[in-house]
């Protein structure tokens, strides 16, 4: 679900990183036009998925384009480099897997 927000926001010319961590809660980053970084979650609710971020912002995962254009309203996106944004993250979320540790699941 996540994979599809990731490539609606980067039609609207936003980078995206998803990051996975040691738990089972993918989570997608974006940067908008005027520099806040956003975090969106997916999570289930009554048996629906929806897009969540922010204090308040949620939309319904079954619509990725709806949910792209309630991130960024900004008709042409200004994109920004998130692999600078990555270092401050540390190592909570290694979105990264070692060459090593991928022959492990092959």
């Amino acid at each position: 679900m996540l994979a599809h927000l990731a490539a609606e926001l980067r039609k609207r010319g936003r980078r995206t990183l998803i990051a996975l961590s040691n738990t089972d809660h993918p989570v997608l980053y974006t940067v908008l036009a005027d520099g806040r970084r956003v975090a969106v979650l997916v999570a289930e609710h009554h048996g629906t998925w929806w897009y969540v971020w922010g204090r308040a912002g949620q939309a319904s995962a079954g619509s990725p384009e709806l949910a792209a254009r309630m991130i960024d309203p900004s008709e042409q996106g200004n994109v920004t480099d998130l692999s600078r944004h990555r270092a401050r993250l540390g190592a909570r979320v290694p979105a990264v897997i070692a060459a090593s540790e991928l022959t492990a699941v092959a």
